[in-house]
């Protein structure tokens, strides 16, 4: 039997000054260009959370905004990945996942992208890791070659 496979295109962000009269049509109020955004492509990745993380009701609005079968691919925070380097996740895990619910079943991956030069501990990563909610998919973003 032959494996559904499916694939997403969308871009990182759409809330870029620099788009405007270029992607997004002269005159579009920035309040709708979630909507416009969302009727070219079927997938974002939300980078502004790695910076700030969105409060609960953001994700539930960005969710009732979008169409039925749109997804959300969600940056971890830097203070998880950069500050705290995988070290005592469990609060800002948990900050995390409160908010990111608010997408229910359009949130499709959370990112965790690691600083480049954080270097492989599989300690500190099986430890990571035995934190992370199964109900939802991550993904890892490597940049430092101790990782290969």
């Amino acid at each position: 039997m032959a494996e559904h496979i499916s694939i997403r295109i969308g871009t990182s962000g759409w809330m870029y000054k620099h788009w405007q009269d270029v992607f997004y049509p002269p005159g579009l109020p920035q309040s709708k260009w979630l909507e416009y955004y969302t009727d070219h492509f079927d997938t974002v990745e939300l980078n502004a959370s790695f910076y700030r993380l969105p409060n609960p009701t953001t994700f539930k609005n960005w969710r009732a905004r979008t169409p039925d079968k749109f997804m959300w691919s969600v940056k971890a925070s830097k203070y998880i990945t950069h500050t705290k380097r995988l070290k005592d996740p469990d609060e800002p895990l948990k900050r995390l996942y409160e908010a990111v619910g608010g997408l229910g079943e359009k949130l499709g991956v959370i990112l965790i992208q690691l600083p480049p030069n954080l270097i492989f501990d599989e300690s500190l990563f099986r430890g990571f890791c035995g934190l992370l909610n199964s109900g939802i998919r991550h993904t890892l973003e490597i940049r430092h070659d101790s990782w290969l």
